[in-house]
């Protein structure tokens, strides 16, 4: 792996971010949704203890 592309890579990522404010109706497909909480998963956490939970809702009620 180029050392260099990666962290142009990175660094684009970061600065091309966006806090949404505004969430669209459509329900993204499930292998996204899948996709997402498995990237969550490898974020670090205090003596790896990972104490997150995930709750999905699909229901708008």
């Amino acid at each position: 792996m180029n050392y260099n592309n990666f962290m142009e890579d990175i660094f684009e990522i970061i600065k091309n971010r966006r806090s949404i404010r505004k969430y669209k109706k459509e329900v993204p497909p499930e292998d996204i949704i899948k996709r997402c909480i498995e990237a969550a998963l490898y974020a670090p956490s205090a003596r790896n203890s990972q104490p997150w939970y995930f709750i999905i809702v699909k229901d708008t009620e």
